[in-house]
């Protein structure tokens, strides 16, 4: 993760590495949610519907608000 490598090559307080290392794993978590729900809602059966993809959509905006997120954090350690 060149996030994480990056925390630790910049000088950073152990609290601002702490925060970002732990932002970064939050988009890992989001991406293994939206996984669940996209196989689930594949397994499930192929054929179109409403709930399906808003399901999907969800699960998707889940990683890149986590993703935005980590920007911002990123954002605010650098220049805040």
């Amino acid at each position: 993760m060149i996030s994480a490598g990056l925390a630790f090559y910049l000088d950073l307080s152990g609290l601002e590495r702490a925060v970002i290392i732990g932002f970064g794993l939050l988009i890992l978590v989001a991406e293994l949610i939206n996984t669940a729900v996209e196989n689930t809602i594949d397994r499930i059966g192929p054929e179109f519907h409403d709930m399906a993809k808003k399901a999907k959509d969800a699960g998707s905006a889940c990683v890149a608000v986590a993703a935005l997120t980590a920007g911002i954090v990123w954002l605010v350690v650098l220049f805040g």
